[in-house]
């Protein structure tokens, strides 16, 4: 049942229209290679069900294009040697302002340790928006390494935007659980440069119930990891605001860590952090980081290193309902950034479904 869509592209605006089977599937093991320079180009879902691309998108300098209406799943391991694996569901190098919308990552069959869902070296000023993360199993390697970053757009991935991403299960694990490991849901990083200028940022994130103690009873999570290892005159800055952080296991849990070794312009605003099992960390800093409007509740460090809370903090049950909305009489209710709205006009809420990007 395996196949490979080609689809040679001249330099210029193209549509490629994708449609699946009966089944919604489209079964292959590469499904499109995108390179030289495609700009504008458009890659989009058609049908009456959202077609399951089954593979690896292998992307190398695609300028301005946007990708849309898809799942993209990661390729069954066991169509390839372990020396082969894919990188990922995307595995992309030097893309710029490119548009991921309405799209579901998923790795039902199996992903490896060391393999991603989406990685990109080199993805400035990208935009995923309408995200959805599910049926996720991890696969540990032969010598019980279990390590996976679902989302990495760790290196130069400078002014990319993540906009309404949600984490849905189930989570799963092929064998026997090792000894340790980890997962890591979204990295950004790269330069706090002149290229880009644009800042990045994750809103209106919802990682709810992410039990990974259950199969890793050794594992580690971290949430969101941001690193910089370059300064320069002109940064981009961070903005990490109204996300909710709820309910993970991990022998570690840590929902942000943030490593910025130069100074440039950090705002957190308006995110829910908590519960979690303990030991656990809201948010851990090196650099000088004052958090604003939002709540710590459930973890046993709110912040450590040179984080610290300030104006509208608040550490208090947010009462959450069972999809981790809040209801009205939440102590989060209307107490998010006093500047911002939520869509029905009212002052902005706390976590992932209140401030101007909620829908």
């Amino acid at each position: 049942p395996f196949k490979t869509i080609v689809k040679a592209l001249s330099q210029g605006s193209k549509t490629i229209a994708v449609k699946a089977d009966a089944n919604g599937t489209i079964y292959t093991e590469d499904v499109v290679s995108i390179g030289g320079g495609k700009n504008n180009m458009v890659m989009i879902g058609v049908g009456p069900t959202r077609p399951i691309l089954a593979g690896s998108i292998d992307i190398v300098h695609c300028y301005d294009c946007t990708f849309e209406d898809m799942e993209l799943r990661y390729p069954d391991p066991a169509h390839f040697a372990p020396e082969s694996y894919p990188d990922g569901a995307i595995d992309a190098v030097h893309n710029y302002r490119n548009v991921w919308r309405n799209i579901r990552f998923s790795a039902p069959h199996g992903l490896p340790s060391g393999k991603r869902l989406a990685t990109c070296h080199h993805g400035y000023d990208n935009l995923f928006i309408d995200i959805e993360v599910a049926d996720l199993k991890l696969m540990p390697a032969a010598d019980g390494t279990a390590s996976f970053d679902l989302l990495n757009w760790g290196d130069h991935g400078s002014g990319s935007q993540f906009i309404r991403v949600t984490w849905l299960g189930p989570l799963s694990l092929t064998g026997p659980a090792p000894q340790n490991g980890g997962v890591q849901f979204l990295r950004i990083g790269g330069y706090t440069g002149t290229f880009p200028k644009g800042v990045s940022a994750v809103r209106n994130l919802l990682i709810g119930g992410f039990d990974l103690q259950s199969v890793l009873p050794q594992g580690s999570f971290t949430a969101m990891d941001f690193w910089y290892y370059f300064d320069a005159e002109f940064k981009g800055g961070l903005m990490v605001a109204n996300n909710t952080l709820a309910d993970a296991t991990g022998t570690n849990v840590t929902y942000v860590a943030l490593n910025y070794p130069y100074n440039t312009d950090l705002r957190f605003v308006g995110n829910i952090f908590g519960p979690a099992t303990a030991p656990a960390t809201g948010v851990s800093s090196n650099a000088a980081l004052q958090i604003t409007y939002s709540d710590f509740f459930g973890v046993a460090n709110n912040v450590s290193g040179s984080a610290a809370l300030g104006a509208g903090t608040i550490q208090t049950d947010p009462q959450f309902n069972a999809d981790y909305t809040i209801p009205g009489n939440s102590p989060c209710a209307n107490s998010g950034n006093p500047n911002w709205t939520d869509p029905d006009g009212t002052i902005s809420d706390m976590g992932a479904f209140g401030g101007p990007m909620a829908e």
